[in-house]
């Protein structure tokens, strides 16, 4: 008896085949649609994952992460699928991503210059500069020939300690600028290195030669722009008229130009451009973003109001992929549009709406740190307290950059003298820089403070003071630390080690000034005490102080009597 006949491995074969045709001709959609189709009916089909994560490294689409560790996952021993892995996810700024992959990767990888060269990328994004060098001078040694490893490992050199190392660096940068391929990133690098050095003179210099090249980008137009503004050059403002006529013929530089503007407190310069534009170009996102900034920057809510309003116009509205929920107005911005939204309204006094519309701003960020982390920095820029605290918090725990979260939650918190809170954010802090000494010595500090953990800080402190037997504030730490756990004279031998000169300094007088009170020398804690006056102490500080008074207080003798009295 004859019946239908079903080929599954055929139809999957076809649609595979069909899948990587689509995406030859760059018809991404259909190649998409084409290679899901094989998926659905084996999971398992590596030919079509393979042809799914090209599609989307094609379309810089940031779920080619999830496919490329599928990748991984389907063939483990594949050192090419992991540092594919590790280079789209340095690209997308997935640094953690990355770092756990070559981790993984590692006995593997040796000897490969590929991996070095990422293993490098990865200790450059993590502040680790000497294992930087240690991995890209490994990749140059492997590949010689290789300009691009040449040039890493020789800008990894210019952050060196020695200058005779930096100088040797110099150099052969300068040479590489001979070389076609890399001539405009070494460039970039040398620009870079001379501001760094506060040589604007060379960095000038670089950028006019760069510029006179044919591989000039609008970012290093933009760069010039800016080294012209920051040494006060005369054709500044012509440069900058140049610079606008460019950035008006496409939406993502005119964008640029107008945040690099509103950045250098030029939002008025902005917005008077902006009348003399092209209307179309102005309702092309992500043109808008920028425009409305330039409008909060300046505290002109009726200008603004036009640009975020839910009935705005956009040239090019954000489009809705099948299967998602509708996106806002503004799609991936959409966030800042109602935060916008909640400026205006507080502004004109309506808290009711400016709440409604500041909760939907920050539900809009949901799974998006970067987008937390551009509305905290929004709402820190409009100073607004809890709210901004808040979501700077989630900003610290989400973003793969969040010192800049790490330090205002500090600063807020030293102003407040919210001495745990302070703790915790130290402590932050060191997930991220656990090599950090000077917050070991903070952490150290606020744990005695608040009694928490005293013998491992102690221990901690000890051996930072190990490292750096000099350094002044680890010794007025570690002293405290004996003080509080009964060793005194351990203590008040330790802080004598100081200068006169460093006991002196407020901060250190008072921890000296609480020691020299529970031993012999009251009479001598007076003065510390006094000194201490003009410290910024936290709460648990004054409370030690204030002891500190109250011992010498017991101790003294008061004047005999007279007798008349």
């Amino acid at each position: 008896m004859l019946g239908y006949i079903y080929f599954p491995k055929f139809n999957e074969e076809r649609l595979v085949q069909r899948a990587e045709m689509f995406l030859a001709a760059k018809d991404y959609s259909s190649a998409a649609i084409t290679a899901q189709r094989a998926l659905q009916i084996n999971e398992q089909n590596l030919a079509a994952v393979r042809t799914l994560t090209a599609i989307l490294n094609e379309t810089r689409d940031p779920t080619v992460l999830t496919w490329k560790q599928r990748l991984v996952d389907l063939e483990p021993g594949s050192l090419e699928n992991r540092l594919s892995l590790a280079e789209s996810a340095l690209a997308l700024g997935q640094v953690v991503i990355a770092d756990e992959t070559l981790t993984a990767a590692r006995d593997a990888g040796q000897g490969q210059a590929r991996y070095h060269a990422l293993a490098g990328r990865v200790a450059r994004a993590t502040n680790k500069p000497e294992q930087a060098e240690t991995e890209f001078a490994e990749a140059a040694r492997l590949e010689p020939a290789n300009a691009e490893y040449q040039l890493d490992w020789q800008a990894a050199r210019l952050q060196s300690a020695d200058p005779t190392t930096r100088t040797a660096a110099r150099t052969a940068l300068e040479a590489l600028r001979d070389q076609p391929a890399v001539s405009a990133r070494a460039s970039r690098v040398l620009i870079r290195e001379a501001m760094q050095s506060r040589d604007g003179e060379r960095a000038l210099a670089l950028a006019e030669s760069l510029e006179k090249s044919g591989s000039v980008t609008f970012e290093d137009r933009l760069a010039h722009l800016d080294l012209l503004h920051r040494l006060k050059r005369p054709n500044y403002p012509t440069y900058l008229a140049a610079l606008q006529e460019e950035a008006a013929q496409k939406p993502e530089h005119l964008t640029v130009l107008i945040g690099w503007l509103n950045e250098r407190h030029s939002a008025l310069v902005v917005v008077d451009w902006s009348r003399r534009l092209p209307p179309e170009i102005l309702t092309t996102m992500p043109v808008p973003v920028a425009l409305a900034q330039s409008y909060v920057r300046l505290r002109d809510w009726a200008g603004l109001k036009p640009f975020i309003a839910d009935t705005a116009v956009i040239a090019n509205p954000p489009a809705t992929k099948l299967g998602e929920a509708a996106v806002g107005k503004w799609g991936e911005f959409e966030f800042l549009r109602l935060a916008y939204l909640a400026a205006m309204h507080r502004a004109d006094g309506d808290q009711e709406q400016a709440k409604v519309r500041w909760n939907a701003a920050v539900k809009a960020t949901a799974n998006r740190p970067g987008a937390v982390a551009a509305l905290a920095r929004q709402a820190v820029e409009w100073n607004w307290g809890a709210d901004a605290t808040d979501l700077v918090w989630q900003a610290a725990r989400t973003s793969p950059a969040p010192l800049w979260a790490l330090q205002f939650l500090y600063r807020t918190y030293e102003e407040q003298q919210a001495t745990s809170n302070l703790r915790q954010v130290a402590a932050k802090v060191l997930e991220v820089e656990p090599t950090n000494r000077d917050m070991v010595n903070n952490h150290a500090m606020l744990s005695l403070l608040l009694g928490t953990d005293v013998a491992e800080s102690v221990d901690k402190i000890r051996e930072l003071h190990r490292l750096d037997p000099q350094n002044p504030n680890f010794i007025s730490t570690y002293a405290l630390g004996l003080f509080l756990q009964g060793f005194s004279q351990e203590a008040l031998a330790l802080m004598k080690t100081l200068t006169p000169e460093q006991l002196e300094q407020p901060s250190i007088a008072a921890s000296y000034g609480m020691i020299l009170s529970a031993t012999e020398e009251k009479a001598e804690a007076r003065k510390f005490l006094e000194l201490a006056k003009d410290a910024k102490l936290l709460p648990e500080e004054k409370e030690l102080i204030a002891q500190a008074w109250k011992r010498i207080a017991a101790t003294t003798t008061p004047a005999p009597a007279r007798p008349d009295e």
